[in-house]
C-alpha cells in the first residue's frame, strides 16, 4: 500500500539529508571520524539525489522517481549494514534513518502526485501528439 505521496516524500527527502548531516554535532558525535563521516556523506547524496529527481520538490529533474527510491533503498541498506561491518558501538542513529529509507522506499507511491504532471518525457509526447488520432502514441 502506497501512502506517501511524492510531495510528502520530498519534504522528507530534504528533511532526513540535512538532519543527517546536523547529527553529529547534535549528539558531540563530531571528534568520531568513523561515526560522522558516513552519516554526513548519506545527508549530502540525500540532498543531491532530491534536487536531481523529477518530482514535485526537486529542482534540475533528470533522475526518475524510481531510480531515487532504488538508490534510497540501496542507502537504507548501507545505513544498516555500516555499523556491523566496522564494529560500531554508536549504531542506533544508522539503524533508524536505514530503516527510514527503507520503509519510505516501500510506502512511497512512485508517481508524482501533482495534476498536470510534465516528467521528462512530456515534451516528447507533445512534439509527436495529433490530436486527430484515436490513440496517441509516444514516439522516441
Amino acid at each position: 500500500m502506497k501512502i506517501i505521496t511524492t510531495r510528502l516524500r520530498g519534504y522528507l527527502d530534504y528533511t532526513i539529508g540535512i538532519t543527517l548531516i546536523v547529527m553529529p554535532w547534535i549528539f558531540n558525535l563530531s571528534n568520531l571520524k568513523s561515526v560522522s563521516w558516513p552519516m554526513i556523506i548519506a545527508g549530502i547524496v540525500t540532498i543531491i539525489q532530491s534536487l536531481a529527481t523529477d518530482y514535485e520538490c526537486g529542482i534540475f529533474r533528470q533522475i526518475s522517481m524510481k531510480t531515487h527510491m532504488k538508490i534510497d533503498f540501496i542507502m537504507g541498506l548501507c545505513l544498516l549494514i555500516i555499523p556491523l561491518a566496522t564494529n560500531l558501538f554508536i549504531y542506533s542513529p544508522f539503524i533508524v534513518f536505514g530503516s527510514v529509507k527503507i520503509l519510505l522506499h516501500i510506502f512511497t507511491n512512485p508517481i508524482p502526485s501533482y495534476k498536470g504532471y510534465k516528467g521528462y518525457a512530456y515534451n516528447k509526447f507533445k512534439s509527436t501528439y495529433n490530436k486527430f488520432e484515436k490513440f496517441p502514441t509516444m514516439k522516441y
